[in-house]
């Protein structure tokens, strides 16, 4: 955990501090080494129920951008009909931002999708972009993907991380992930075997991370409008999780 809440406010680990959970409300202890970005975590054999470890373990990849948002929008407890989920970043519209690492099933995105409504993701793939398993302009290529992706709502982003060519943290953006790519195998001489490779037709848009973190507040803007309009309207009924949010009007 990169929060814990200390009177009533969201705090940063401290050497030698304790703190409670924001989710299961037991007591954590600060984690401050010299390797690892510091954190919060569990007495040892103590709060194994709570909803924080069903999620993936937290690297420097996920506080890096966690801290690009204010405190209170990060790591936020939600909880709907008794069931309680960790929204990485909440807007305050009601965007949910989902900022996955690790490979993810397509039953826990779309557990996701449909619990939070309005979500978007941010796949990392700054590892294979520094294994030259990526390319992109108008379009993506990249050798080995995460397939799962295409279950993800649309816009989908990916961060490929600093690109050295145009000398800056590059994010990008699809918007037709569903039947936009196609995959085929190429063959690999020095390991005699093949490759499976998946090229996302486009469009593809690059960001700045500051482009970025701008279009997710639009985004976000787009929800609060969308609100006011609904209370302005018969009630209908909402369609959880499966839409596309219009991103390239914006």
């Amino acid at each position: 955990m990169f929060y814990a809440i200390k009177n009533g406010e969201k705090i940063r680990p401290l050497p030698d501090a304790t703190a409670t959970c924001p989710f299961c409300y037991g007591k954590v202890i600060a984690c401050t080494g010299e390797i690892k970005s510091w954190y919060w975590r569990h007495e040892r054999g103590q709060h194994s129920d709570c909803i924080s470890y069903q999620y993936e373990a937290e690297t420097e990849w996920h506080y890096t951008w966690k801290s690009l948002f204010p405190k209170a929008w990060a790591e936020v407890r939600c909880e709907e009909n008794g069931k309680i989920m960790i929204a990485d970043v909440k807007f305050p519209n009601g965007l949910v931002l989902e900022i996955q690492h690790s490979p993810i099933s397509p039953q826990k995105i779309k557990e996701r999708q449909t619990f939070h409504r309005n979500v978007v993701w941010l796949f990392d793939a700054t590892g294979p972009m520094q294994n030259s398993q990526i390319g992109y302009h108008k379009k993506i290529e990249w050798i080995q993907p995460r397939e799962t992706m295409k279950f993800a709502n649309e816009p989908v982003f990916i961060d490929v991380g600093f690109t050295a060519d145009r000398a800056k943290h590059e994010v990008l953006a699809l918007t037709d992930i569903r039947t936009g790519f196609y995959t085929k195998k190429i063959y690999n001489e020095k390991t005699d075997d093949f490759y499976r490779v998946k090229a996302y037709m486009g469009p593809c848009k690059i960001l700045g991370i500051k482009e970025f973190t701008a279009k997710l507040r639009a985004l976000d803007k787009k929800l609060k409008k969308g609100n006011e309009e609904n209370h302005s309207q018969p009630k209908q009924k909402k369609d959880r999780g499966s839409g596309q949010l219009s991103f390239f009007s914006h």
